[in-house]
């Protein structure tokens, strides 16, 4: 035999050893009684599958774990002839009208106050457990099948229930993103459409500036001709800016007074000359024009 061959034998040996411990901790736990029986049995199990997981012997390291849940599940059991049911619910404004797991916590530990083993553990230990013992024996065995750590919160998310809510959050989480990109689609629809309408409305009102400018300077260039028409030589054209709301009190002003806009443009320019020492012409000899004809009219 060399000795790479007297070296399994010693191996298989000692898995075979390390087997027959695991098949009498299996057996032992449901006969556990105290928690420091549980915690001694936790303890070798760990260091189980410590030893295992060295030599890389996975599928025996896991069922030194599940050896390990077995036995948080039998606490879990040992805890559950503690009465919970009549623990008063908070009355903190976050969890009004709910019996809080702090409170069942502290239940558990006046239940068994002179215990080592559970003033040993961790509030964090205590309530995992406490959700360990909501779980049914079905989904336990479904889950711890599926473990491979050893661990309580591990497993808590490996049971049928846990794996449900969880692909019903990851659908309404699908169905979110769904609803989030709909809406994107519709805002960036919404916002080329009121960019379009806004170019639309720009483009129209260039075009109407344009068609104005255009009016105004058919207009102009009819007066030019009207004027050079009727009196080439004594007329001048003279051109006024003025805001919309005066031009509407102008034009307002003329329709009441039955006068053109001229009319009343030359009677303003009079009214000034005359008050600031200016002298306005008397008369006008081209008879073709309406120049000067209305001096004698009432002032407005």
């Amino acid at each position: 035999m060399n000795k790479k061959q007297r070296q399994l034998t010693v191996l298989n040996q000692k898995v075979n050893g390390h087997l027959v411990a695991y098949n009498k901790m299996c057996v032992s736990i449901a006969a556990c009684h105290r928690f420091d029986e549980c915690a001694d049995i936790i303890n070798k199990s760990v260091a189980m599958a410590a030893y295992y997981k060295q030599i890389k012997d996975t599928e025996t390291e896991v069922m030194f774990y599940r050896v390990r849940l077995r036995a948080w599940r039998r606490i879990a059991e040992l805890f559950s002839t503690v009465n919970l049911s009549d623990i008063p619910p908070s009355d903190s404004w976050q969890a009004r009208g709910y019996v809080t797991q702090t409170s069942r916590v502290k239940r558990i530990r006046e239940a068994f106050l002179h215990d080592p083993t559970v003033a040993d553990m961790s509030d964090g230990r205590i309530s995992d457990i406490l959700k360990l013992m909501e779980v049914t024996d079905k989904d336990f065995e479904y889950a711890v099948k599926q473990q491979v750590g050893g661990s309580i919160v591990d497993l808590l998310r490996r049971t049928p229930a846990a794996e449900k809510a969880r692909e019903q959050a990851e659908r309404e989480r699908d169905a979110n993103n769904k609803r989030w990109a709909k809406e994107q689609e519709r805002e960036a629809a919404e916002k080329a459409a009121l960019t379009s309408a806004a170019m639309k409305v720009d483009a129209m009102q260039r075009k109407h500036e344009r068609e104005l400018d255009a009016a105004a300077q058919s207009a102009m260039d009819d007066v030019g001709v009207t004027l050079e028409r009727k009196d080439r030589a004594n007329m001048k054209q003279v051109v006024f800016l003025i805001k919309e709301d005066v031009h509407a009190a102008m034009r307002q002003a003329a329709f009441d007074n039955k006068i053109t806009m001229q009319d009343l443009l030359r009677r303003g320019l009079r009214l000034w000359l005359e008050a600031n020492g200016y002298d306005w012409p008397g008369g006008n000899n081209n008879d073709g024009t309406r120049g000067y004809r209305d001096a004698a009219s009432p002032p407005l």
